[in-house]
């Protein structure tokens, strides 16, 4: 291990205590083990991040080992990652300061340039649509097992998007075969009083093909991404639903959270014991795949609309408004409601008539609607399930929710739970004010995932294109945007709704 390593932890201001010694040596064999792509000359003060070295997976490992050094788990979007893990001499430094070690250990820091992934025969390409059936093919790697049903989500996310004209995809091959993919889809966004609005792309889609993790091509492909992405209009990247490895890459290459997104849940007791099944047949080796197909799974599990798509309509409860259930968005009405609403200034996805009649033909999804008032809707609440999955999907969503009014919010909250009876129904919270958040909770909505939600996600990340603006304030037009106070948020506006 020491052989592969140079020891730079030695020289005057350098030294080191046995158990800094210690700790270092744990980290590299650590480091060594995960088979990153490691050049000869690592030192502790070799760029890790800057260089693209740990990939998002490697970053993940390396929070588990700093939270057993420090005793408490991590909220990764509160450290800023590019700068205090940079280079082993950092983390080090971070975990000692994490721990209150007495005595402040100074550490040469040469200046080391970041060191390149080797070029080899690999090639990084702008997507064309002569690609189209490839990226379906390698996508059942991420988006469904389906190729067909990942060519229609293709098409629909960035050939039909009403915001731009030529997709911004970026593919790396490999000789002939594609290694790794980051889409960007554009969105249109709002913002102030009176309101302006942006263009905005939204970085989603990464995959990088399991036999070239760990060689930097994440960063490579974002590198690229960031150059020429410079000729678009878009002052901001958002990233809206990315995964925990994924939010890691992105924070160690200078995106920020705008802050946790808090999903709140109910889950129907009736579904408990086939909860408490499918946990027992996974923990078993003989009985495991039986907890992996669909026969654990009660009928609300199975197919979640089915109670809801029976139910009478319209839905009504004693002396509240009648709420109509429906399979198609009413896009005109919805529209002219959140005008007639009006807008307070905060950040928001613009929710006009293309909008809405693009967004619900996502073929990943199915949804329904449930409506108050008739041509002049007095509002309007979202419901999505999953359609694209080998297993049953029992978790339904509220992915949006408008009304001019507490009583018909509470109608068309009381009629999702009642006439849907789902298994599980969440919704996000982060920007939700008080009067949703009494009524989400006399429903018997609490929070939900915390395993996620104490690493700061589900959450929003921001980035300018520009590497030139990041020590500065972000903004759309005068409203920061590192303020969660200042966002309004709905899963709608992310793919994960």
């Amino acid at each position: 291990m020491r052989d592969k390593f140079s020891e730079a932890g030695t020289g005057p201001g350098a030294a080191m205590s046995g158990d800094r010694v210690a700790l270092r040596d744990e980290l590299l064999a650590l480091i060594d083990g995960w088979g990153l792509d490691l050049p000869s000359d690592l030192d502790d003060h070799s760029p890790l991040i800057a260089s693209g070295l740990l990939d998002s997976l490697a970053l993940f490992n390396l929070i588990l080992w700093i939270e057993t050094k420090i005793g408490h788990s991590i909220d990764p979007t509160t450290v800023d990652v590019a700068r205090e893990w940079a280079s082993i001499a950092d983390i080090l430094q971070y975990i000692h300061r994490i721990n209150g070690a007495s005595g402040h250990i100074d550490v040469l820091r040469p200046s080391t340039a970041a060191r390149p992934v080797p070029e080899s025969e690999y090639r990084i390409v702008r997507y064309d649509p002569s690609y189209k059936r490839a990226v379906a093919q390698f996508q059942t790697g991420l988006w469904s097992p389906d190729p067909e049903l990942n060519l229609r989500y293709l098409e629909w996310k960035y050939e039909t998007n009403p915001y731009v004209d030529v997709p911004y995809i970026y593919l790396a091959f490999h000789d002939d075969e594609i290694i790794g993919m980051r889409g960007f889809y554009a969105s249109r966004w709002e913002a102030g009083v009176p309101a302006r609005q942006w263009n905005v792309l939204v970085a989603d889609d990464l995959l990088i093909r399991e036999d070239h993790r760990n060689r930097g091509w994440v960063t490579r492909i974002m590198n690229a991404a960031y150059t020429d992405l410079r000729d678009s209009k878009s002052p901001f990247l958002f990233n809206l639903s990315g995964g925990q490895l994924t939010v890691l890459g992105s924070l160690a290459m200078g995106w920020r959270s705008t802050g946790p997104l808090k999903p709140m849940g109910r889950r129907s007791r009736g579904n408990t014991p086939w909860r408490a099944l499918r946990i027992v047949l996974k923990r078993l080796p003989y009985l495991r795949r039986y907890g992996e197909s669909r026969l654990p799974y009660g009928a609300a599990e199975r197919g979640p609309f089915e109670r809801l798509d029976r139910a009478h309509t319209p839905f009504t409860k004693k002396g509240g408004p009648a709420v109509e259930i429906d399979t198609r968005p009413r896009s005109k009405a919805m529209a002219a409601l959140i005008e007639r609403i009006g807008h307070d200034g905060r950040v928001r996805h613009v929710r006009d008539k293309s909008y809405f009649d693009w967004r619900f033909r996502n073929p990943h999804w199915e949804y329904r609607f449930l409506y108050v008032g008739r041509d002049s809707l007095e509002g309007y609440l979202v419901l999505k399930g999953g359609i694209a999955r080998p297993g049953p999907s029992p978790r339904v969503s509220i992915v949006d929710l408008e009304a001019i009014g507490g009583e018909v919010q509470a109608a068309l909250l009381e009629a999702a739970v009642r006439a849907g009876a789902f298994a599980e129904l969440v919704i996000w919270t982060a920007t939700a004010n008080d009067q949703l958040l009494q009524q989400l909770y006399a429903l018997r909505f609490e929070p939900i995932d915390q395993g996620v939600t104490a690493s700061g996600l589900p959450c929003f990340l921001v980035r300018p294109i520009a590497d030139e603006r990041l020590d500065e304030e972000w903004r759309l037009g005068d409203t920061r945007l590192l303020d969660l106070k200042n966002w309004d948020i709905r899963m709608l506006f992310s793919m994960a709704g």
